[in-house]
């Protein structure tokens, strides 16, 4: 199986032009999915280099909420019938190409660490003291972290600085606070906004039980 389609240039963190063709990976395996949420996650290999690998993360966007949209898809939508029993009709709608995206993360190259964060496993829930926050978490948390290169590409207004909703630029207390790509730009019952601190070396905020 491969995937085969072209994104549109964007900026890189330093300016530079960035083109990503899907074309160049072959699908590997689904590590993960959701159907609750309509998510997966899919493991996929470089066509020309097996070592390199990269994590594809899907998700269907909400449905839109104006009169207009719809008025659109209704008007140009095709329609595929499953079955029908009466007044009742089982569809697949295929709406215009407008509204077909499906919102996608790529993360390339990828590492071992982002194969298990995404790959299907147990889960638990641990009643945690300090100690054993200071003793297993916080070692394990120092030892597995990923790059967060983003972050002070994010802070430092070297990426995504058109998401930038407010910049508290204070070493001690300021944040920034930053429109997250899980929101699809359009719909505001979806807004999802993320706070992050410019003070270093906080790895969580939680009240600890003794």
């Amino acid at each position: 199986m491969s995937i085969s389609a072209e994104a549109d240039e964007g900026k890189n963190a330093d300016n530079t032009k960035v083109s990503i063709s899907m074309g160049d990976f072959k699908f590997k395996e689904i590590l993960g999915e959701d159907a609750a949420r309509k998510v997966a996650f899919v493991l996929l290999d470089a066509v020309n280099d097996c070592s390199n690998q990269a994590v594809l993360i899907v998700e269907k966007t909400p449905f839109p909420v104006n009169e207009e949209d719809w008025n659109t898809i209704v008007s140009n939508c095709s329609l595929k019938i499953v079955s029908t029993n009466d007044i009742y009709s089982n569809l697949t709608l295929f709406p215009p190409e407008k509204f077909a995206g499906i919102k996608t993360t790529l993360i390339n190259p990828c590492t071992e660490k982002h194969i298990l964060k995404y790959r299907d496993q147990k889960r638990y829930v641990i009643h945690e003291t300090w100690d054993d926050y200071k003793s297993i978490t916080l070692p394990y948390l120092e030892e597995h972290q990923f790059t967060l290169k983003w972050i002070f590409n994010l802070l430092e207004h070297k990426a995504e600085v058109d998401r930038v909703i407010f910049d508290d630029p204070d070493r001690q207390n300021g944040f920034v606070l930053a429109l997250d790509i899980k929101w699809d730009g359009k719909n505001l019952a979806n807004l999802y906004v993320l706070a992050i601190i410019r003070r270093k070396g906080i790895k969580s905020i939680r009240r600890p039980v003794y």
